[in-house]
């Protein structure tokens, strides 16, 4: 299972992941990461309304960008 991670605040974001790894989210961002990786810190933010944390199935995670040329 992976964790959707969106930045709704518009401010930049450095949180610790469970490994104890750094993950930098940037303003209105959103990036796709193992659920196993989402920390307290990750909770933390989303209780105070920084981020969102949506869980994905393993066949959503295709970033579609949207747009036609």
């Amino acid at each position: 299972m992976r964790t959707k991670v969106i930045e709704v605040q518009g401010l930049p974001h450095t949180l610790t992941q469970a490994d104890g790894n750094t993950f930098r989210l940037l303003a209105h961002q959103t990036k796709i990461v193992d659920s196993k990786l989402v920390s307290e810190d990750f909770r933390a933010e989303q209780c105070r309304g920084n981020i969102l944390l949506i869980p994905v199935e393993n066949g959503e995670t295709k970033n579609n960008k949207g747009g036609t040329k």
